[in-house]
């Protein structure tokens, strides 16, 4: 990491302003307090209007305004692949993992979510627990 005058290290690069995360019904609302402040803007499917709960409902909405989805649930896997992006998908190979774990891990891994944000020609984020991870 480049230095600055006095041997201070430079600021770690921050996410892209725009990574907004929509966290599907399988997933703990209590994230939203975890990820907020490093994923502003971030919603859970259960506190966002939609006229169905449907997975094509949720996709809809996810790519018009501009969320990347987050997901432990095959079928937006699935999708990402039939339809590509917009919106991105991160599916979480987690099993049964706790909050804490899921939240350690997104946390973990916000550099790569952030890349992933940016590359515009990939769709699918594909992240997993190690079996020390799991709560």
């Amino acid at each position: 990491m480049p230095r600055l005058r006095g041997g201070q290290r430079a600021p770690p690069r921050h996410l892209p302003s725009r990574v907004k995360l929509l966290l599907d019904v399988n997933l703990s609302f209590r994230l939203l307090r975890r990820l907020g402040p490093v994923f502003p803007g971030s919603q859970h499917v259960e506190r966002i209007t939609l006229p169905s709960r449907t997975d094509g409902s949720i996709w809809d909405y996810a790519g018009f305004h501009g969320f990347i989805i987050v997901s432990k649930d095959n079928d937006f896997r699935q999708l990402s692949f039939l339809k590509g992006p917009p919106p991105k998908v991160v599916w979480l190979s987690i099993g049964n993992a706790g909050t804490n774990a899921i939240g350690d891990l997104l946390l973990r891994n916000q550099n790569r979510v952030a890349a992933f944000a940016e590359n515009p020609e990939e769709g699918l984020l594909v992240l997993e627990l190690v079996e020390d991870d799991r709560n």
